[in-house]
């Protein structure tokens, strides 16, 4: 799975109800590509700490589901990586939810 981020500037489309930084009000994006060649643009919701890993949040446009994955940092680009394990995910699920429940109070 390999990623592009943008600058999202189609804030119509965007559909996440939350408030993010960006002029615009709709928040950086990435767009996924699989390797079946089928593409998913993403609202960033944000990068954390977890587990002594790094992880994002993502918020495919047009739907209302998170997605969570494994964020490691490259040199020339960043690799996301499902999490495969279900203990891994639950706990990293509520470490997101923590910090998000936080940011909206």
């Amino acid at each position: 799975m390999s990623e592009e981020k943008k600058e999202c500037c189609g804030h119509d489309e965007c559909g996440c109800g939350h408030e993010h930084d960006h002029e615009c009000g709709c928040g950086e994006t990435v767009t996924l590509s699989f390797d079946n060649g089928e593409e998913m643009v993403c609202n960033v919701l944000g990068v954390f700490d977890a587990l002594e890993r790094e992880y994002i949040a993502l918020l495919p446009i047009g739907e209302e589901e998170v997605v969570v994955l494994r964020h490691e940092e490259g040199e020339e680009s960043s690799e996301l990586s499902p999490i495969e394990d279900d203990a891994e995910y639950e706990a990293v699920v509520k470490v997101f939810e923590a910090l998000f429940n936080e940011d909206e109070e």
